[in-house]
């Protein structure tokens, strides 16, 4: 899993230099799916990286557990949740 969307990728190159350059920060909502896309968005220039669905199925995080056909998921409605 080494590809990269380019136009997220330019757009953290990108505002991270002018931000940085007025002491500000950025944050990359990328759609991160494997740690190789935080490390992208770190060599980028973020300074903070949202996780989101990543971290969305796991035991610790909120939510409802169901199970459907004997296998066990989270509820996760995005943003809303």
């Amino acid at each position: 899993q080494t590809g990269v969307g380019y136009p997220q990728l330019s757009a953290v190159i990108e505002c991270a230099d002018a931000a940085h350059g007025l002491g500000g920060h950025i944050v990359s909502d990328g759609g991160c799916t494997c740690p190789g896309d935080f490390a992208k968005a770190f060599g980028a220039g973020a300074d903070f990286v949202m996780t989101g669905g990543m971290l969305a199925g796991h035991v610790e995080s909120g939510g409802d557990l169901i199970e459907i056909d004997g296998k066990q998921y989270k509820q996760f409605y995005g943003m809303s949740s």
